[in-house]
């Protein structure tokens, strides 16, 4: 149910998810999911994650951080190595939970570069 999001340069271009998730199963049939075919190149880089990141509770009003925030940060960070980009995601999400809201859900993000 998770985007793609498939970083060029400066721009985002996000693939959409099935709306089902890989485990699932409705009925007895299995469910159908949708092959997606994108043009590779070199210095493209190619971000999965879980929920968790977007559904962290936290900031001055205790809202979720949103998928909108995390866009946002992986193209103000997209052109730094991933070791920069990994510690200014650790770091954003540090901040916006703070220490009054725990961490609710695993965290799992995975970079690719080409």
């Amino acid at each position: 149910q998770r985007p793609l999001y498939v970083l060029q340069g400066d721009a985002l271009n996000e693939i959409e998810g099935d709306r089902c998730s890989i485990s699932s199963v409705r009925g007895e049939r299995e469910p159908v999911f949708t092959t997606h075919r994108i043009p590779l190149s070199q210095g493209m880089r190619l971000f999965l994650f879980s929920d968790g990141y977007a559904d962290q509770f936290g900031g001055s009003k205790g809202k979720k951080f949103m998928t909108a925030k995390l866009k946002q940060l992986l193209i103000s960070c997209h052109d730094r190595p991933f070791t920069e980009q990994k510690a200014a995601l650790e770091h954003a999400h540090d901040s916006w939970k703070g220490s009054e809201y725990p961490q609710l859900d695993d965290i799992v993000v995975v970079g690719i570069e080409l």
